[in-house]
């Protein structure tokens, strides 16, 4: 007779240590769709421990209301995996608290082991998307700096769901036709995230995009006038 199966949550108790990531992007799922979410100290403190992550995600499952939720989600059809999804209720309060305007989904990205890697250091974006999103908002500086003409890239804010802003280039790679967010801002996007590559083999992680505009001074009404922001969600599908 084959030894039964061990389960995924005890897979992570055997190795806590290593499925850090997975744990962190976990909970960070959990805590957006929870009705009254817990204090969520255990979770931003850097010096919190594999093990009281593990036991705080415990702590999650076993909480009645959530279980209702999971229950409902769980009968739902299933999504493709870069389906568009709602704006997320952090987005929506970036946009307020810089001031912005012109929110807009952008578009959405299975990441592969090549997006989480820190030698590519660069997310690649679905090509018909960005084609799409730069000719309904991008001003035509705009769209030369991203197409490297005089510049490597456009130099862009982007937020993470913790609140961090990272500095990011997104950039047209002409050698291969990838549109890409590129540079060490990236790698601190997918640190915050706490993504490692064996998170992405065990499930189907999904980078959404937001972009708004922020007002720097001087008023005026005038669409596309602010500064370009982002704002990436990377959800569990």
């Amino acid at each position: 007779m084959k030894p039964k199966r061990a389960t995924a949550l005890e897979e992570i108790r055997r190795d806590p240590e290593g499925h850090r990531g997975f744990i962190i992007l976990t909970l960070q799922t959990l805590l957006q769709i929870h009705p009254n979410p817990p204090p969520q100290t255990t979770l931003h403190n850097n010096h919190t421990t594999s093990h009281d992550l593990l036991n705080f995600l415990e702590t999650l499952l076993e909480d009645k209301h959530l279980k209702h939720i999971l229950l409902e989600e769980k009968e739902k059809p299933p999504k493709k995996a870069t389906e568009a999804v709602g704006v997320p209720a952090w987005v929506v309060e970036r946009v307020r608290t810089e001031g912005g305007y012109g929110l807009r989904y952008v578009a959405a990205k299975k990441l592969t082991k090549t997006d989480v890697n820190g030698h590519h250091r660069r997310l690649q974006l679905p090509k018909a998307a960005m084609e799409g999103f730069m000719r309904e908002e991008l001003r035509e500086e705009e769209v030369r700096e991203v197409m490297g003409e005089k510049s490597k890239g456009l130099g862009v804010r982007v937020y993470d769901r913790l609140g961090y802003v990272h500095g990011i280039r997104l950039q047209y790679w002409g050698c291969n036709g990838y549109y890409t967010l590129c540079g060490v801002g990236w790698m601190e996007v997918v640190e915050a995230y706490g993504i490692q590559s064996e998170d992405v083999k065990e499930k189907d992680l999904v980078a959404n995009v937001w972009s708004f505009r922020r007002r720097d001074g001087g008023g005026g009404g005038e669409e596309r006038v602010g500064k370009l922001v982002l704002a990436v969600d990377v959800v569990a599908c």
